[in-house]
């Protein structure tokens, strides 16, 4: 059960770990399936704001938004629908995506032939944009970044 994972201790950061994992063979079936583990339970733990610092500490934000450059749409996929749990209601993890370049970037995906990329890409801009804190961007750049 998800709840179960996320209390045994150490499971978060091995699980983030498995997302920059690499070596010289099933690196891509490691990363692909830890981030649809993440993906999966990304829902219970952004309701838990001991289980996002966890992830705060960990950069998992940067990590996730460095595989939106993957080729593996599975990854790209599993990042953009864990971006988007983590970007709902939470004014720390927005300000985070903002400040690291999430919108650009995901601003390239929300016409992305693959459903899950462009809704996840999609439904994270408008958690950012709906942000009580994307004016200040906005009047900080003269647009939202």
């Amino acid at each position: 059960m998800i709840t179960d994972f996320c209390k045994v201790e150490g499971a978060l950061p091995f699980l983030i770990s498995t997302l920059t994992y690499k070596s010289s063979n099933n690196t891509k079936a490691i990363v692909e399936n830890g981030g649809g583990i993440l993906r999966h339970i990304s829902s219970h733990i952004v309701t838990n704001e001991e289980y996002r610092e966890i992830l705060r500490k960990l950069n998992t934000i940067d990590i996730l938004l460095e595989q939106l450059k993957s080729t593996s749409l599975t990854v790209v996929s599993n990042s953009c629908v864990t971006l988007w749990n983590l970007s709902a209601r939470n004014i720390t993890d927005q300000k985070k995506m903002f400040e690291s370049g999430a919108v650009p970037m995901l601003r390239n995906l929300i016409n992305s032939r693959h459903e899950m990329i462009a809704m996840g890409a999609s439904a994270t801009l408008k958690n950012l944009f709906s942000s009580p804190i994307a004016g200040y961007y906005i009047s900080m750049n003269g647009k939202i970044v």
